[in-house]
């Protein structure tokens, strides 16, 4: 059966079609879960996100930053997004890893306030010690502050990051 396209219907028919295309492109892109749900412990947030097994988690004003273990034994990391209703899915984890003499340093940037994660034993920032978390991870929470390198001390010597 041939079904007669008129030129109006034809451009509503591409009107739709684009529009469809759009909405579903944007839906992919950005975690549309956020717009009507917010999860209540960072355990289920994860859980729900990724397949490794939780190992712990740091928390600042804005976010939190996720340590889980791969499937071969490895520490992956993963953040998400705060808020007074709970907790939200990123559109992309915000974490850079950097290295020094000291250890390695992971960084999770929520905007205004930010986590330090490592393994870096006496690690300090602005003189204030860092918190342990698990497995010689310890962390520190930056609430309100822009990160400042020059700051960050590990056995009372300052820190040089590559």
């Amino acid at each position: 059966i041939l079904v007669r396209v008129t030129k109006k219907k034809g451009k509503s028919l591409l009107i739709s079609s684009f529009t469809a295309l759009i909405v579903g492109a944007v839906l992919l892109l950005f975690p549309f879960e956020n717009l009507f749900y917010s999860f209540g412990t960072v355990e289920d947030i994860f859980s729900y996100r990724h397949h490794e097994n939780f190992v712990a988690a740091a928390e600042c004003n804005s976010g939190v930053l996720t340590v889980g273990n791969d499937k071969d034994g490895e520490n992956v990391y993963y953040t998400f997004k705060k808020d007074a209703g709970g907790y939200k899915l990123n559109e992309k984890d915000n974490i850079t890893i950097r290295s020094s003499t000291h250890g390695i340093y992971i960084f999770a940037n929520f905007g205004n306030d930010s986590i330090i994660l490592t393994y870096a034993e006496n690690s300090a920032y602005n003189g204030e010690n860092f918190t342990a978390l698990c497995d010689g991870l310890s962390y520190y929470a930056l609430n309100d502050e822009n990160f400042s390198p020059s700051k960050l001390t590990s056995n009372g010597e300052k820190v040089n990051l590559v």
